[in-house]
């Protein structure tokens, strides 16, 4: 009866074994996140980039470099303000844009300027333009629109993107910044 106990249990431990791996696959377009706000582990799809960021942070500090988006930042691994990285993916999560270093190195796209040599064109409405300063720079917030717009149909060269409050943000140089969805 013993006997039997015993292996009746290692048949449920083996069958629990068998449903983990099971639900632990995941597609290779994606990859697997632990969320620790969610209860269950939740994936992400992770496209891949080629470019250089710079850290854009308070000065004198720097900003945590994470084992992966919204997981654990690695302990004593920070990036420090105006330094420049390659980045090689990004991955959209929670409505923050990731960035990628290589391996399971993270870094969140909000302190983040991306170089940019691109023009665009203004679409069918005017755009605002806004100033970043102070705090409202590094806490991700745009300040109240300045008095010019730009003209629907005019077009433009950007010089830097930068993600804020889940959208991207285009300069324009001389610390104007315009919405991207502003743009054609």
């Amino acid at each position: 009866m013993k006997k039997l106990m015993v292996v009746a249990a290692a048949l449920l431990g083996l069958s629990g074994v068998g449903m983990a791996a099971q639900s632990a696959q995941v597609n290779a377009a994606t990859t697997g996140v632990v969320n620790p706000t969610k209860t269950i582990p939740w994936t992400t799809k992770v496209t891949p980039v080629k470019t250089v960021v710079q850290i854009d942070y308070r000065p004198g500090y720097g900003i945590a470099v994470w084992s992966s988006p919204n997981n654990t930042a690695i302990k004593g691994k920070t990036l420090k303000t105006g330094t420049k990285w390659r980045v090689f993916a990004q991955a959209n999560i929670d409505g923050q844009t990731w960035y990628n270093l290589g391996g399971n190195q993270w870094i969140i796209g909000i302190y983040l300027t991306i170089p940019a040599n691109k023009t665009v064109t203004v679409g069918s409405n005017p755009a605002t333009v806004r100033k970043l300063s102070g705090l409202d720079k590094y806490d991700g917030q745009l300040l109240s629109a300045t008095a010019k717009e730009l003209r629907p149909g005019t077009k433009w060269h950007v010089y830097e993107e930068k993600s804020f409050n889940e959208e991207m943000i285009y300069n324009l140089g001389g610390n104007q910044w315009v919405m991207a969805d502003q743009f054609k």
